[in-house]
């Protein structure tokens, strides 16, 4: 648990300089140990969805990662093929509060040539050591052919047997596909966020009972999902931006819009904006490093 970079050898058990360093400490729970924010520890932002490595970032990619870090903002980019997971993990070597994951997105599936995803999916599994979580994989069903539809699901069974083998946290899009992915995920044991959930109210409860995570996007501030974000259980809400996407306005989006939708979803589930910030965080070390 921390919010640095921690080798895959990592053992719970260990407080290591690396936690130190973040100030994350070690508070005792009768006959457990869990890892946890103290009351006198900073809290940090997080986006847990975002494509800084998005070619509309081009121009001030670096300025904005170095925004983010003075603010305090941890950005968890998704990559979605061979190109841009190499760019993420560029940037992870280069960047405290970048942390790089790699992916196959499901759009991006359908228009690649047999040897082309094998390629890709050869590389997801030779990185992911070096990578933080597997994103963006997922279902998209939307305007697919059932052969199409059937080899997303066949490459996303494969990317989940490949997390769960590497005990990698996974960031899913689903569109139009929710109990389809509902039902693979039942299969497998791996820790997992619905990234800018688009399901109804009772798939949101049945995946709060299957503890996967929910992430609340910057679209929710346009679209106004506010009986989604009330029923998202405590210890599995997380805030995302999928910039350059979901802008809450007309322009380009970027990570730092997490900060007023925190603001936002404080609103609605009647909290103050220190404790939201401090609930997500605690959600995000729980995630990746617990």
């Amino acid at each position: 648990m921390g919010v640095g970079p921690i080798s895959p050898d990592y053992k719970s058990g260990a407080l290591t300089a690396e936690l130190w360093r973040h100030r994350v400490v070690l508070c005792f729970v009768p006959f457990i140990f869990l890892y946890k924010p103290c009351s006198l520890v900073e809290s940090m932002f997080v986006d847990v969805h975002c494509h800084i490595t998005d070619p509309l970032f081009n121009a001030d990619r670096d300025s904005i990662i170095r925004l983010a870090a003075s603010k305090g903002l941890i950005i968890v980019n998704a990559g979605e093929d061979i190109e841009s997971d190499a760019l993420s993990l560029e940037l992870q070597s280069k960047y405290e509060n970048v942390k790089a994951c790699i992916g196959l997105h499901p759009n991006a599936i359908v228009k690649k040539r047999k040897e082309e995803i094998e390629r890709d999916l050869a590389f997801m599994d030779s990185e992911a050591k070096h990578s933080f979580a597997i994103s963006e994989v997922g279902l998209d069903y939307k305007g697919k052919s059932l052969d199409q539809i059937n080899l997303e699901k066949q490459i996303l069974i494969k990317i989940f047997e490949m997390a769960e083998k590497d005990r990698k946290p996974v960031i899913i899009h689903t569109r139009k596909a929710m109990e389809d992915m509902l039902g693979i995920l039942s299969s497998f044991k791996i820790k997992a966020i619905l990234h800018n959930f688009e399901g109804n109210s009772s798939q949101c409860q049945r995946a709060c009972d299957m503890g996967l995570g929910i992430s609340v996007s910057t679209g929710f501030l346009k679209f106004k999902k506010d009986s989604i974000i009330r029923k998202i259980r405590n210890d599995l809400i997380f805030t995302e931006t999928d910039s350059p996407a979901l802008s809450p306005n007309d322009q380009r989006n970027t990570p730092l819009n997490v900060i007023p939708l925190i603001e936002y979803i404080s609103r609605i589930r009647g909290q103050n904006f220190q404790q939201t910030k401090e609930l997500i965080y605690s959600n995000f070390l729980r995630m990746f490093y617990d």
